[in-house]
């Protein structure tokens, strides 16, 4: 809390926004935005071939799977469940996508 001319200036109302998050993910919020906008386009953005749309899809959970495992960035409390199930959710999103692409390529 830092006090200037008598008033508090910590923006605790937007505390909010990073409550369940680690203190160095705070952020964390727009990247989970970035990944729905980025999800969204790789549905909406007109594709060669269903391979095509489904491999950005893949690309896209892949990354944020990578970026999951790097930062992990939910806080501790209850064993890491957060971590765990935002981890267990992306990685099941993944490899749908992935036996997609295979069941594709192979036949």
């Amino acid at each position: 809390r830092c006090l200037k001319d008598g008033c508090v200036t910590d923006n605790s109302a937007f505390r909010w926004l990073s409550d369940g998050f680690e203190s160095r993910c705070s952020n964390f919020e727009c990247w989970f935005m970035l990944r729905k906008v980025m999800l969204i386009l790789a549905v909406r953005i007109p594709a060669h071939n269903r391979d095509s749309r489904e491999l950005r899809l893949f690309m896209v959970g892949f990354l944020f799977v990578a970026l999951h495992h790097i930062f992990s960035p939910f806080d501790n409390r209850e064993f890491e469940l957060m971590d765990r199930l935002e981890a267990s959710g992306l990685t099941a999103f993944s490899v749908t996508c992935f036996a997609i692409l295979s069941a594709n390529i192979d036949g």
